[in-house]
Order: C-alpha cells, then sequence, then structure tokens
C-alpha cells in the first residue's frame, strides 16, 4: 500500500517542529531502502534525546569507587499536527516495519539549522487523538546498527543540503550542521 502526505495547512492549527520524513527500510544494515518517503507533515514539537544510564559503584563506605554505563536509549518524539486520513494511515501502518529517518530542525539562534539521519528506526504505532486538538503524538526509538549504513544523499531524497551522509557503524545516527 502506497501512502504519501503531503503539507496541508488547512489540516494544522499552527506552524512548528521541524521536518519529519521517512522511508522504509530492513534491519539488516539498511541495504534495502523503499522507493517512497512519507513526509509526516507540519510537526508542533519535536523532542531528540540520546541517554546512557549511569550506575554509579560504592564501596563499604558509600563512597563511589566506580560509573559503569548501562543502556543507551536513542529515540525522536514529537507531536504531528495534522490528522488527515493520510497521516492517520502512515501512524497505523507502521507496526512490523523498520525505516530511514531524516529530520530537520528550524533555524536555531544562530542561523544555524541542523539535519539528523537515523539509520534504522522503529515508530511506536499509536494513534491518540484528542477532539479538541487532533494532533497525534509520534514516538520514534532508533537501533544500533551493526554495519555501515551506506552513503545517502539527503539533498535528492529528502530535499535537504547534504549530499553524501552514512551512519557509522555502530552508531545510531549523524548529524550535519547547515
Amino acid at each position: 500500500m502506497a501512502l504519501t502526505t503531503v503539507r496541508d495547512k488547512g489540516a494544522v492549527v499552527k506552524f512548528g517542529g521541524g521536518i519529519i520524513k521517512i522511508r522504509t527500510t530492513d534491519d539488516d544494515g539498511g541495504a534495502t531502502y523503499g522507493t517512497t518517503v512519507y513526509d509526516l507533515g507540519y510537526i508542533q514539537e519535536t523532542t531528540f534525546t540520546d541517554s546512557t544510564d549511569i550506575e554509579d559503584i560504592k564501596d563499604e563506605t558509600g563512597s563511589v569507587i566506580q560509573s559503569l554505563e548501562g543502556d543507551r536509549t536513542v529515540k525522536l518524539s514529537g507531536v504531528l499536527m495534522q490528522s488527515d486520513k493520510l497521516t492517520l494511515d502512515i501512524a497505523k501502518e507502521t507496526r512490523g516495519n523498520y525505516y530511514e529517518v531524516y529530520y530537520k530542525s528550524h533555524s536555531n539562534v544562530n542561523g544555524a539549522v541542523q539535519e539528523i539521519l537515523f539509520g534504522i528506526c522503529r515508530i511506536k504505532p499509536m494513534i491518540e487523538l484528542a477532539s479538541t486538538t487532533r494532533r497525534i503524538p509520534i514516538e520514534i526509538t532508533c537501533l544500533k546498527n551493526e554495519t555501515t549504513i551506506p552513503s545517502v544523499n539527503l539533498s535528492s531524497i529528502y530535499g535537504g543540503t547534504a549530499t553524501s551522509v552514512a551512519v557509522a557503524e555502530g552508531g545510531y545516527y549523524t548529524i550535519i550542521d547547515t
């Protein structure tokens, strides 16, 4: 089933949050890609998190003598402002699929724009529509890739600025400042 959405000003209340585009991939190094790029429309807000738990090891006196790294979690979450049928279909059809995710933020205070390419991701399948706002939450979890994700031309595939970007072996994403 081919799903395509377009930016529709009539389907949003107000603008913000950046751009998120996705395309299907596999879970084995991102070697196989879908041909369709899905634009998730207007975004109200996004949160990018890359966190690693730290466990403090204490000796018998209670002094911390070692800090060990725990699990690493990489997520991109946000609120989609459009709740038209095409956007709802994308939210519904994520079950069992892997995605390459492109995120482009709006300009920050110094005028720079960040583009992030996430190699292999899962999108939490959920639709939660409050009657007063009609906005869809989205939660994307990035997986550690075992091999280098092949070079991607962000300009031709996602409309970004970079022409050749790869995600390193053992990595989760690559950040580009433009």
